[in-house]
């Protein structure tokens, strides 16, 4: 299950569907993921961000605007927020999505961070969005609560200079410090052209 940090999810919406699942003996660990870069929001009117304005980005019709500190803060606390209700949900853990061109990984990539401020630059600014948004999850969920992430370790593309596989195992190394319990490595980017 795919949710977004951006919809107030009640508890009482997320219980049934965490009870009907426990049944079955299985795990109950949703994804989390920032939507509003991506084409809902542009097709649909919604506040359509991004980390920085770069050619490669997909076309959804309309031009997003850049993301400001004050936005990146909210997305920040609001991850951490619908992890704790999908917690007092009855959910077995949650995995941030940080690969496939979601928000966490256009942070990682050089392609889409651009930025010249604390978000942008170095790896160790680059990777900042996605330790804040892992450490304001745990400030709302218990200590033993599985925090797990789905992370791009490497841009495929052709002409070079994204987000490398050495970049990407500091970054995995970070998150295991920080009490990630699993780290699944997938893929980057979803850029035009690539």
């Amino acid at each position: 299950m795919l949710f977004g940090d951006y919809l107030d999810i009640s508890r009482q919406a997320l219980n049934p569907f965490a009870l009907s699942l426990k049944r079955y003996d299985c795990c109950r660990r949703p994804r989390a993921a920032s939507l509003i870069e991506k084409r809902n929001c542009a097709k649909t009117g919604g506040d359509y961000m991004a980390v920085s304005l770069v050619d490669n980005m997909p076309d959804y019709g309309r031009q997003p605007r850049v993301m400001t500190d004050a936005d990146i803060q909210g997305i920040i606390a609001a991850f951490g927020q619908a992890a704790g209700r999908v917690q007092q949900a009855g959910f077995d853990g949650v995995q941030i999505h940080g690969a496939h061109g979601y928000l966490v990984v256009q942070f990682l990539s050089p392609l889409t961070n651009q930025r010249q401020d604390q978000w942008g630059g170095s790896l160790e600014n680059r990777m900042r969005f996605v330790i804040e948004v892992f450490r304001s999850i745990k400030n709302q969920v218990d200590d033993s609560f599985p925090i797990m992430i789905k992370l791009g370790c490497k841009d495929y593309v052709k002409s070079g200079g994204g987000f490398s596989m050495e970049e990407g195992v500091q970054v995995a190394k970070a998150l295991e410090r920080e009490g990630a319990c699993l780290i699944e490595i997938s893929h980057c980017s979803q850029l035009k052209g690539t």
